[in-house]
């Protein structure tokens, strides 16, 4: 691996994301460890005695096939990385390579974790829970934008769901409405935000431990959020639009006139589809 390929790849990386540790710690992993795309060897990974680095080993390892795609206009090295995978244990506790199997948490593991968080008393900890659940948001920081839009009133309701208008703009991330249900709002515009991050991480820590799920991240809520609702029918788009996943342009010439008012027929069939989604879930996190 050359060293004028491996900074092509670092411009093309400081492009896509914004915090520069990010940046450097990627392409210093790329670096010590992307002699493995060029082997069968992937197992090495399960030597390293520092379980907590093979995660962000193997997205450094994903980002930098992405590039070497787009560099060579194939998929030939985003098909070899997931060939190579498949040699990798499932370790547990931090550190888990469970984000990179593509398995969502399950229900009941999530009403375990749930009952502890209460258990430790510290609001603010259960509402980021359930914002990220209900809102399929990235946790924590578009959980708390989210409740600071609720308190500005950029929101109105549609079929007892509250559609927020969230409208943010980044490189990578675009995120303009969030639905949750009524009983949420209620409970989130009575809070003044979601409380200080160490608090919430002390929260989240003593639930982990009490339920033994140590490498629950509030990321996977965000994944279960996906999973559920391609499981109860609603379509791939509409998830992908709610997550912040859909672009700028597609968004603005398809559903910009739609995300604005009440009255929008496409506003008011989603929301009767996430409402039906999630009659499940509002009895077992929102009592």
């Amino acid at each position: 691996m050359s060293d004028d390929l491996l900074e092509r790849f670092r411009l093309w990386y400081s492009r896509r994301v914004l915090g520069r540790n990010t940046v450097r710690y990627t392409v210093k992993y790329v670096r010590e460890f992307g002699w493995l795309l060029n082997s069968d060897k992937m197992t090495f990974l399960n030597t390293l005695a520092d379980d907590s680095r093979r995660p962000y080993i193997l997205d450094a390892l994903s980002n930098y096939c992405k590039f070497l795609d787009n560099l060579f206009n194939t998929n030939v090295f985003s098909e070899k990385l997931k060939f190579l995978k498949k040699g990798l244990k499932r370790s547990k506790g931090k550190g888990t390579l469970e984000r990179f199997t593509g398995l969502a948490p399950r229900l009941n593991d999530l009403e375990l974790f749930y009952n502890a968080l209460c258990e430790y008393d510290y609001d603010a900890a259960v509402d980021l829970f359930r914002t990220a659940l209900f809102s399929g948001c990235r946790p924590p920081g578009e959980a708390r934008l989210i409740v600071r839009r609720i308190h500005e009133n950029k929101y109105f309701i549609v079929n007892n769901t509250a559609v927020i208008q969230v409208w943010k703009y980044t490189r990578v991330k675009n995120l303009y409405i969030s639905l949750i249900p009524v009983e949420l709002l209620n409970i989130l515009k009575r809070r003044k935000g979601l409380g200080k991050k160490y608090e919430v991480q002390k929260a989240w820590n003593y639930a982990r431990e009490k339920t033994g799920l140590r490498s629950l991240r509030p990321y996977d809520l965000r994944d279960f959020y996906a999973t559920w609702m391609r499981a109860h029918g609603i379509p791939r788009e509409d998830v992908e639009l709610l997550q912040g996943r859909l672009p700028l342009k597609k968004v603005l010439e398809e559903h910009y006139l739609d995300l604005k008012t009440p009255d929008s027929p496409y506003l008011k069939s989603l929301s009767m589809k996430y409402r039906a989604a999630m009659e499940t879930l509002i009895p077992k996190f929102l009592r």
